[in-house]
């Protein structure tokens, strides 16, 4: 399925590709797969960039720097590393942090970013986001009572699709929402059952303008929305 999906995305990039073309990717499992399993891409471009701080174990392989390097390779560009963390430990750290010289470059970068590459999870599911020891009981908790169900580069979502603000949101070093939004190619690549509602959620916030999945999670989200 994964190689699949892969092959959809490299036809996409060959599309819509151009040489000054920079691309962001999030993380997780289906990005990193999907990566490993893309084939090259005919048409170069600039780099590619972590959309996000660094989270999770570099040993998984879903360390958002190495995703990002393994899609560069693919691309025949230059990968950006943002060595950033991805959750600081207080809103006062995030303005130190995101102050700095070295991450003030790679927000420049951002802006220049056409092109997104990210997934979403549900707040419930054993993923990549909730096994990875990245959040505690107590902040999934805060997050979960403010309405979010879902989410997707550590923006939070509700079940139709509106963000969901919270404490933690302020803590955290990534694209945000509202900056994703902004550009011209979001390409949102999940699949699976645990996926449909999910990615439903992130249908209705219109933040994708294009969906790879697998043809199974494409019927079960027809048949899930013509029974709303």
């Amino acid at each position: 399925i994964y190689s699949g999906m892969a092959r959809q995305l490299c036809m996409l990039l060959d599309r819509v590709l151009a040489p000054k073309s920079i691309v962001g990717v999030s993380w997780g499992d289906t990005l990193r797969v999907m990566a490993e399993s893309m084939p090259p891409v005919k048409r170069p471009c600039q780099g590619v960039v972590p959309i996000i701080g660094a989270v999770g174990e570099i040993e998984t392989g879903i360390f958002p720097n190495r995703i990002a390097d393994a899609y560069s390779q693919k691309l025949r560009s230059h990968a950006y590393l943002v060595n950033t963390p991805g959750l600081v430990d207080s809103i006062e750290t995030k303005k130190l942090v995101t102050a700095d010289t070295s991450f003030s470059k790679i927000a420049a970068i951002w802006k220049k970013v056409s092109i997104i590459l990210f997934s979403i999870s549900s707040l419930r599911k054993a993923t990549s986001i909730s096994g990875g020891d990245i959040f505690t009981k107590d902040q999934w908790s805060e997050v979960e009572s403010a309405g979010a169900s879902v989410t997707t580069n550590f923006n939070f979502l509700d079940k139709e699709g509106a963000e969901v603000k919270t404490k933690l949101s302020k803590r955290i070093v990534n694209l945000s929402y509202h900056e994703m939004k902004k550009k011209e190619h979001r390409v949102l690549a999940s699949s699976g059952n645990d996926k449909v509602q999910p990615i439903l959620s992130a249908l209705k916030s219109e933040l994708p303008t294009v969906l790879i999945t697998d043809l199974k999670t494409a019927r079960s989200l027809i048949n899930k929305q013509n029974k709303l």
